[in-house]
């Protein structure tokens, strides 16, 4: 969420990365347009052992401007069509309908 508005995006998501491979190292960061998810752009990411890294330029999500402020959430084989799949099927960071957020 990169607007800080629960009510725009899915469920109050804007972006979601890595739900499509680009091919080894990289992935996908689609945008929600109100009723579909739609390709936006390619990161380079980079996984070893249980940790994942992406490069996720700032320009690429909107947030160019300090101070940056945006929720998060890891998702694990849930698809992004019924959001009450984050409480009961796959793997969710932190639970429920529950975010990260980031602050600089």
């Amino acid at each position: 969420n990169t607007d800080g508005d629960p009510n725009t995006g899915w469920n109050g998501y804007n972006y979601a990365v890595n739900r499509k491979s680009a091919g080894v190292g990289c992935a996908i960061v689609e945008t929600w347009t109100g009723s579909a998810w739609c390709d936006h752009t390619v990161v380079q990411y980079l996984c070893e052992g249980t940790r994942m890294m992406l490069t996720l330029p700032r320009e690429f999500v909107g947030l160019e401007a300090d101070p940056v402020s945006f929720a998060f959430k890891w998702v694990d084989n849930i698809p992004l069509d019924d959001v009450i799949a984050f409480y009961r099927d796959g793997d969710t960071a932190p639970t429920g309908r529950f975010a990260y957020l980031y602050r600089t």
